[in-house]
């Protein structure tokens, strides 16, 4: 039988987006796990978490034809981190971490845990008490579950759900769905996936872009899917407030998704850099690089090294000043290029999106204006898109030439070579 281990963030991820792939599973005789990270503890708690969690054990006992089998929990642990164990017979599991939801104040903490490396501490869980984590310690945590369950396939969200918007007139900048915690999660699973032999199949799906997509499930799938789903919502009052009564509401948010299911396969990554906190095509978020143009030579660098706002970005001569010294760190919707001297980021004035326009650097504010998209490899090289106008870093001409955005072109000078500092 094959042994497919889902990580997601939250109770609906699965049965959402995974499926109809993981209810057919259920239903077909696959051994399967789910990790859910996330605790629903952002109103109501501990009420709203329980339901929810409830509410999946029985969606899944309908999908495996077990609803007359008892759930039973125990301790978990792995790698110094514990978790509830949920089983369903013996080919059906599910591992609770409890981790606090990206709406529950301070809010985005399980990004923060994945951007910045900060620690977090989440929900007291059935068989321990909360407990504290950390980056390293959470890929460990998900590298030995892998390990310990041996899947065959390996299934989680769209590690590049947020770098795929772009600005259009008219629309505010970042009004497009992706959700952080969907984004955090699937690139600590593709981190921790970096180092388990053997390695096992890998499927990453697309969230909430589908709704932009034509339906594409046929009758039978996307029927069994919105009764899977419907089993697990009416425990949900933020879709279903009148319980079974138009669960989910016909024509509302859900439909969309319940006739759906896309693969964030090549065609939709393409050359996209995923920002990740380890080596996996030598772009490391949180270290340092150069930035070199291939048509001219010339590297990023903060004019006359200066450290103040609103400071010009030209090309220079490498010299191996800490002005042309970048620190690559994760922003939503792409990276941050942060200049080692001053701290301070890689910007486009007022957010501006004219061809020409001359970037800066400011003190980091996390907007889309200081967010690019790298796209490329180191053979062919690398472009920056700027998240808010979808127009490239490019520079041309000799020492002190203005670093400026232009529409994406062919053209080598806006490519560059990003090498360890």
């Amino acid at each position: 039988m094959v042994r497919v281990l889902n990580v997601v963030a939250h109770h609906d991820d699965d049965l959402l987006f995974l499926s109809p792939d993981l209810v057919n599973d259920l239903r077909d005789g696959a051994v399967v796990r789910t990790v859910f990270l996330v605790a629903s503890d952002y109103h109501t708690y501990p009420t709203y978490m329980e339901q929810r969690e409830l509410g999946v054990r029985e969606a899944y006992a309908h999908a495996a034809g077990m609803t007359g089998t008892p759930w039973r929990s125990y301790a978990y642990s792995c790698a110094n981190l514990s978790a509830t164990l949920w089983t369903l017979g013996t080919r059906v599991s599910i591992l609770e971490n409890r981790l606090p939801d990206n709406a529950t104040a301070p809010p985005n903490r399980l990004w923060q845990l994945y951007a910045r490396d900060q620690s977090l501490t989440g929900r007291p869980l059935d068989h321990a008490p909360a407990q504290t984590t950390g980056r390293a310690r959470l890929i460990a945590y998900l590298r030995a579950v892998i390990a310990d369950f041996a899947p065959d396939v390996v299934r989680t969200t769209d590690p590049t759900a947020d770098l795929h918007g772009q600005h259009t007139a008219g629309r505010p900048l970042e009004d497009f769905s992706f959700h952080r915690d969907h984004v955090a999660t699937a690139r600590l699973v593709r981190t921790a996936l970096l180092d388990v032999p053997p390695n096992p199949e890998v499927v990453y799906y697309r969230d909430y872009t589908i709704r932009d997509e034509p339906a594409n499930l046929n009758a039978a799938d996307a029927a069994f899917k919105r009764a899977v789903f419907r089993t697990y919502a009416v425990r949900d009052v933020d879709i279903c407030p009148n319980g079974a009564v138009d669960c989910p509401p016909v024509g509302g948010f859900y439909d969309g998704l319940l006739s759906r299911r896309y693969v964030a396969g090549p065609a939709w990554v393409g050359d996209l850099v995923v920002p990740l906190p380890a080596a996996e095509h030598g772009l490391v978020m949180g270290t340092h690089h150069t930035v070199r143009n291939r048509a001219t030579g010339l590297e990023l660098a903060v004019t006359d090294a200066s450290t103040a706002d609103l400071a010009p970005i030209i090309g220079w001569p490498r010299t191996g000043t800490p002005n042309q010294r970048w620190r690559f760190e994760a922003n939503p919707q792409g990276w941050e290029l942060v200049a080692s001297h001053s701290g301070k980021a890689i910007d486009l004035p007022e957010s501006s999106l004219a061809p020409g326009v001359q970037a800066i650097q400011f003190q980091r504010l996390g907007g889309v204006n200081q967010t690019v998209r790298v796209r490329g490899n180191p053979t062919a090289g690398y472009r920056l898109v700027f998240a808010h106008s979808g127009l490239a870093l490019s520079v041309a001409g000799n020492a002190g030439a203005p670093v400026v955005q232009r529409p994406v072109a062919s053209s080598a000078d806006q490519l560059w070579d990003i090498d360890p500092a």
